[in-house]
């Protein structure tokens, strides 16, 4: 099934098409949408300079037609098949009291990730998280059509509150390069500590970076000089798992009862099975991994009297 999409200003529609996905520059950030999402209407960033607010209502479409894929601003993501959406619809806070991410609900093969972040950071400034999504990119999955398909990847990012994605006036051209057609976004109007990215090309974006801006206890009285905890996560290939907890095609299936086959399926006529024998070869290929660490907010008169110690110890 694909999708009716318009896009509307107060006084028109400007756009009336049909696509089975689309990727839409939303003004917090990228929002991807494919086939079954939940009824949608949300303001847009501006395009091309156009001073329109807009917004998009999407709708399933009443026949099957032909793969479109409908992008803005060239934000274009082909097969994508992770869904930080659906945790985002179904978990108020994505990680559990026991620490687990949801996104391990769906994804259910552990991979490992990597993070890399500075040490300390001072007040109001402007830095990088970045999470390493290794894999093997000659390694395809089974789409949900049953086809082969190149693997996406996404991230989640859960920073100390009062930390916050940079605006784009803050992000450094060269970040701006590295993030080209990257969008990220926050979790939640809730939760704007909680970052959130993908489905993007794995093949490229093997890392993903996040332009974080530390805040300022002057200006907030909750936030503190400190030690603080962060979580990443970071996913590669589908899940097994749909939200609607129905297994997806990436999956080892086994026999409903033991017995004989007698057609061929997914095995070979003649053989014998038990019950809950696996009857194909286990077709993941992805997983999800997450990791926490820590960063220190500093203070920056601290900071230079901790360099003076460091200094008069070295001539000592």
């Amino acid at each position: 099934m694909v999708m009716n999409i318009r896009v509307l200003t107060p006084d028109r529609v400007i756009c009336s098409t049909t696509a089975d996905e689309v990727i839409l520059p939303g003004l917090t950030g990228q929002v991807g949408v494919l086939d079954g999402h939940a009824t949608l209407i949300t303001a847009l960033d501006t395009v091309n300079d156009v001073e329109e607010l807009v917004a998009v209502e999407l709708s399933e479409a009443t026949k099957e037609l032909e793969k479109a894929t409908a992008a803005i601003e060239n934000a274009e993501t082909k097969d994508s098949f992770a869904y930080p959406v659906f945790a985002q619809q179904g978990y108020s806070n994505p990680r559990a009291a026991n620490g687990k991410l949801a996104c391990a609900n769906c994804h259910l093969n552990q991979k490992a990730i990597e993070i890399e972040a500075p040490q300390g950071v001072l007040p109001n400034s402007v830095f990088e998280i970045e999470i390493k999504v290794p894999y093997d990119v000659n390694r395809q999955q089974i789409s949900a059509d049953g086809k082969p398909a190149d693997l996406n990847v996404g991230g989640i990012l859960i920073l100390p509150k009062g930390f916050k994605l940079a605006s784009k006036k803050q992000i450094s051209p060269e970040v701006k390069a590295k993030n080209k057609g990257v969008f990220i976004s926050p979790y939640s109007t809730e939760f704007d500590n909680i970052l959130v990215v993908g489905p993007i090309a794995g093949k490229t974006h093997q890392e993903l970076i996040f332009p974080v801006v530390a805040p300022d206890p002057e200006k907030d009285a909750d936030v503190k000089y400190l030690t603080y905890p962060f979580y990443a996560g970071g996913n590669r290939g589908r899940g097994q798992v749909y939200p609607t907890g129905e297994k997806s095609n990436i999956n080892a299936f086994g026999a409903s009862q033991a017995g004989q086959v007698t057609e061929i399926t997914t095995t070979e006529k003649g053989d014998i099975v038990k019950a809950d024998q696996p009857l194909n070869i286990d077709p993941n290929v992805g997983g999800f991994g997450q990791e926490e660490s820590e960063i220190v907010l500093q203070s920056s008169a601290r900071k230079k009297q901790y360099e003076k110690v460091q200094a008069a110890e070295l001539n000592f």
